[in-house]
């Protein structure tokens, strides 16, 4: 990140007072207030509703978030199964954590792991129990989603939230 030369920080005006009764962040010289607050406003929205998420599928299904997104990208693959270092991408870990998540879930009879001899690559396959699983916590999931996000928007803010989410997924640059 770039060095911010001694006393910027001091000098920079607080957010908070000028935001009112808005969200409370200290300025920083790096981005302006609208470009700040949008982009925490993102960040504590993103860690607000996963943890009540993780927790609502912890009390009710006995899966963690991770667990369910792990079990949710296999299912969403052709025939439910998926190369090792593809989840570890869609699920944005190293492959070490994505193959411990695949064990936890091997142990609990959710998921199997393949390997072809002579291949490196390992496969993990959402056994018929993992379906069943991942199917009654998607109720809870996304009743969850619809709770704390999809109710909250109207239709033409769900259609610029979904643009703005395929726009931002291109990283590209």
């Amino acid at each position: 990140s770039p060095r911010v030369p001694p006393g910027r920080l001091s000098a920079m005006p607080n957010l908070d007072e000028a935001a009112g009764d808005g969200p409370r962040e200290r300025a920083v010289p790096h981005l302006s207030e609208d470009e700040l607050l949008a982009w925490r406003g993102m960040l504590e929205l993103e860690a607000r509703v996963l943890t009540v998420l993780d927790a609502e599928l912890r009390d009710k299904r006995d899966l963690t978030i991770g667990e369910f997104d792990a079990l949710y990208q296999l299912w969403i693959q052709p025939g439910g199964r998926s190369r090792m270092k593809d989840i570890a991408n869609h699920l944005l870990v190293s492959r070490g954590g994505a193959t411990k998540l695949i064990i936890r879930l091997e142990k609990r009879g959710l998921v199997r792991r393949v390997s072809q001899a002579g291949l490196q690559a390992v496969t993990a396959e959402l056994t018929p129990e993992g379906e069943a699983v991942l199917a009654e916590a998607m109720d809870t999931h996304f009743d969850g989603v619809r709770r704390l996000v999809i109710s909250r928007l109207e239709p033409d803010e769900l259609a610029m939230l979904r643009r703005i989410a395929d726009r931002l997924r291109d990283t590209s640059d």
